[in-house]
């Protein structure tokens, strides 16, 4: 019974944010987009573009539908199981995983408010939301440094106009690291001064076509996207509670491989 009810609730109620570190690799897969759009890039970069700047949105209303009554019974109940040994019973389990998607839509619906109040100019996205367009799309996200393509002047003057505050930075430990932009040398600005030796500011990130980044020594999982699709998006990487989000600092298209817009001349 309680087998069948906890299948229905993981598909009712699906994480909202992502938790977790991930190594710090390439995630691609083969695009899902339907054969109209195919033929029309320009469609799926503004489709692209639109899952962007809207996905919190999205997000924040799942976020604040309330849990059915039986599952905020069933989660109270497996906090009293777990706490006379139950912890395998199914009911516990169940009623555990329901208390940390209530946890993770409380968090987001938090760190929406705090990243919308400092910067209410810029959308807020998750990184688990960021893995998920890009698998859906066959993009890649990598540090700036990685990129190859053209940056438009509008954009570039986006980026340098983009400030953040230094504690909603990420910031890494960089002492005696070879990898350290690692989820495993994450630092929090709070705790710098106890950090052995020198931290620095993680490097904005950018979604793009893999064909306009370099991949030396980097690994690359699952398919890529064969059509070419020209649609960077700039992410600066932001800190709250110990969890790493991105703020959307500026995004272009096809428009980028026109002269008159990478140079746009003065009338």
């Amino acid at each position: 019974m309680f087998k069948n009810w906890f299948k229905a609730q993981e598909k009712a109620l699906e994480p909202k944010i992502a938790v977790a570190s991930e190594p710090m690799v390439f995630a691609t897969t083969t695009v899902l987009t339907v054969e109209e759009d195919r033929k029309k890039p320009k469609n799926i970069v503004e489709k692209i573009h639109n899952e962007f700047y809207t996905e919190i949105e999205r997000l924040l209303v799942e976020a604040n539908v309330e849990l059915p009554e039986e599952s905020v019974r069933l989660a109270e109940k497996s906090k009293a199981l777990s706490s006379l040994g139950f912890s395998s019973a199914p009911e516990t389990q169940a009623g555990l995983e329901i208390a940390r998607r209530r946890d993770n839509n409380n968090q987001l619906i938090e760190v929406s408010k705090h990243f919308s109040m400092r910067y209410p100019t810029y959308k807020l996205i998750t990184k688990e939301s960021v893995t998920r367009i890009c698998k859906t799309y066959g993009l890649v996200r990598a540090d700036v440094n990685r990129y190859k393509g053209l940056v438009p002047d509008k954009n570039l003057q986006d980026i340098l106009r983009f400030k953040v505050k230094n504690e909603d930075c990420v910031w890494y430990s960089t002492s005696g690291y070879s990898n350290k932009y690692s989820d495993w040398n994450i630092v929090d600005y709070s705790e710098k001064d106890l950090s052995k030796g020198k931290i620095e500011r993680g490097p904005l990130q950018i979604v793009a076509p893999i064909k306009d980044l370099d991949t030396t020594g980097m690994r690359v999982e699952a398919e890529t996207l064969k059509m070419e699709i020209k649609d960077p998006v700039v992410l600066h990487p932001v800190r709250f509670n110990k969890v790493t989000y991105y703020l959307i600092v500026t995004a272009w298209g096809p428009e980028a491989s026109d002269p008159e817009v990478i140079n746009p001349k003065s009338n």
